[in-house]
């Protein structure tokens, strides 16, 4: 690989508002012995979405970063905020996308149409701060 490139680098998670919330989902999936895969994480995590005392509040971050040759770095956070819902809801999108519906919406990411998902996702908030900061230059 050439140093006289930039890199680019992008991560995107779910994640409920209290982090000690999914400490103990991640360590109540683990004691319960969550082999399945994603599917199953999935199934376990919407079981603790239930009752009057869940937390349903949760958000999906996407974080970039791009380093340049001469060692400046622009680092870019997106967030999207919304609710766990259960059962699942849609069969479009990937991943938690049928358990999570952003505020504002009726309507969970996998029951909405790609490009209004992709219009108000946290990888778009994140891609759009990364475009602003070349239009700054």
């Amino acid at each position: 690989m050439s140093a006289h490139v930039p890199a680019f680098g992008r991560r995107s998670q779910r994640a409920p508002q209290r982090a000690l919330h999914a400490t103990l989902m991640l360590c109540a999936l683990v004691l319960a012995g969550c082999k399945g895969g994603d599917g199953e994480a999935k199934a376990k995590s919407g079981e603790e979405s239930k009752g009057p005392d869940a937390v349903r509040d949760a958000h999906f971050t996407c974080a970039l970063a791009l380093a340049w040759p001469d060692g400046h770095v622009e680092a870019f956070d997106g967030r999207v905020d919304g609710r766990l819902v259960w059962p699942p809801r849609g069969n479009k999108g990937f991943g938690y996308d049928p358990l999570f519906m952003p505020l504002g919406h009726a309507i969970t990411f996998a029951e909405m149409d790609a490009a209004h998902k992709n219009r108000i996702s946290h990888r778009a908030d994140a891609f759009g701060k990364l475009v602003a900061c070349f239009d700054r230059t």
